[in-house]
């Protein structure tokens, strides 16, 4: 199956003293896609953590043209985010990146992530 299109985008976020977290939405013709969120780097001098996934993504009912949405994971949970979907007919995927700093001092902890999205229609 030879891949047709590729979106990415990299984004990092930050906390200081508490949770952050923030998501990034990608709309798609609909499609069959394999999407991927990775951890690229982090930066921590507390206690810290991080985490990124997809948090759901969209499907298009090829018949109806209704869409119909999968949430796949909890932003607020570090350990409930899918790392990889693949499926057809799908017309969005919103990736959540989380970063948690306990507030050990005046540091920040920070992390970077990479999305991508290679479609096969």
């Amino acid at each position: 199956m030879p891949i047709d299109a590729l979106f990415f985008s990299t984004m990092d976020g930050w906390a200081q003293n508490q949770v952050g977290t923030q998501t990034e939405d990608f709309e798609i013709p609909p499609s069959t896609i394999y999407a991927t969120a990775t951890l690229t780097g982090l930066a921590t001098t507390n206690d810290g953590n991080m985490w990124s996934g997809i948090v759901e993504y969209r499907k298009r009912d090829p018949k109806t043209g209704k869409d119909q949405v999968h949430i796949v994971g909890d932003i607020s949970s570090t350990l409930d985010l899918p790392g990889a979907v693949f499926d057809t007919h799908v017309d969005s995927v919103t990736f959540g990146l989380g970063v948690n700093d306990y507030g050990e001092g005046n540091f920040t902890t920070s992390a970077f992530t990479v999305h991508q999205i290679l479609v096969f229609d």
